[in-house]
């Protein structure tokens, strides 16, 4: 036997623990928490008045992804306690093409809330999963 620090195995019948395994973890839980890619929108917008007119219409949005399972995180960037520079959303997609189609339909997007954004493909490592 060999022992790790979070899982313990045979050697002789079974393949290596994935990142982040702890003990008791299925390895086809471990398999399909990662294999979903991550993709992140980092954006900033200078109109604060435009970002609180189109909020609510992103909040649903937000909700949806988020009850479906999709959305890892999604928050403000900020430059001082309450000034809103801009957002960070963490989804998670099949590919590159579906993160851009579901953050295109963002109303902050749909109404040109930011002045400028990337999307770029994530891997989370920390913290680890349970």
């Amino acid at each position: 036997m060999l022992r790790c620090t979070h899982v313990t195995y045979n050697t002789a019948n079974a393949a290596p623990p994935l990142p982040g395994a702890r003990p008791g973890d299925s390895r086809e839980r471990l398999e399909k928490h990662h294999a979903m890619p991550l993709y992140a929108l980092i954006a900033r917008d200078p109109d604060p008045d435009r970002r609180a007119r189109t909020r609510p219409a992103h909040i649903e949005h937000m909700n949806r992804l988020d009850e479906a399972g999709r959305l890892r995180h999604g928050g403000p960037l900020l430059r001082g306690a309450d000034d809103v520079a801009g957002s960070l959303i963490i989804l998670e997609a099949d590919n590159l093409e579906e993160a851009k189609a579901t953050y295109a339909q963002d109303p902050y997007i749909v109404n040109d809330v930011f002045e400028h954004y990337d999307i770029v493909e994530t891997k989370q490592i920390y913290p680890r999963q349970a």
